[in-house]
């Protein structure tokens, strides 16, 4: 009973790293694209003022 009990808190563990991992993945690809639409918005508010 106890092996699987530290079985199952390293899984958790390991899959809490693995979400922490994609989520951080994806900001990473998804950062340039925030940069490019914010000049974009402020250039356009720029603009229009």
């Amino acid at each position: 009973m106890r092996k699987k009990f530290i079985a199952f808190i390293i899984l958790l563990l390991a899959l809490s790293l693995l979400t922490i991992g994609l989520i951080e993945g994806h900001l990473a690809l998804i950062g340039p694209y925030y940069e490019e639409m914010a000049a974009i918005e402020s250039e356009f508010a720029n603009n229009n003022a």
